[in-house]
């Protein structure tokens, strides 16, 4: 097992609504891009959270709408290994695209 540590940095975008973080799962409760996921957890405005996850290869699904799901999920490969992944960023204001999750640099 390994550590995925997910952070969802202050933004003025977020001050309503939570980052959901899915991972591919063929027993997974809901679908993405055709893709079968679990529900990690739930972030708020400026929090950050730590999931244990198997050392295979995944995709992560970070996304604030339920509706907006297939368009707008930012996906994050994670590749085989053991090392701890690390994944932080923010809501950035644009209307037009719902204030999308950017990855920090």
């Amino acid at each position: 097992m390994r550590r995925l540590i997910v952070s969802n940095r202050f933004s003025l975008c977020s001050l309503i609504g939570s980052l959901k973080v899915y991972i591919d799962n063929p027993n997974g409760e809901l679908e993405i891009h055709s893709s079968r996921c679990h529900k990690l957890g739930q972030l708020k405005n400026g929090e950050s959270q730590a999931f244990e996850i198997d050392e295979d290869e995944h995709l992560i699904y970070l996304f604030f709408s339920e509706v907006s799901r297939d368009s707008q999920a930012l996906i994050i490969p994670i590749h085989k290994g053991k090392d701890e992944v690390r994944i932080s960023g923010r809501r950035k204001f644009n209307p037009t695209s719902y204030n999308p999750f950017s990855l920090d640099k």
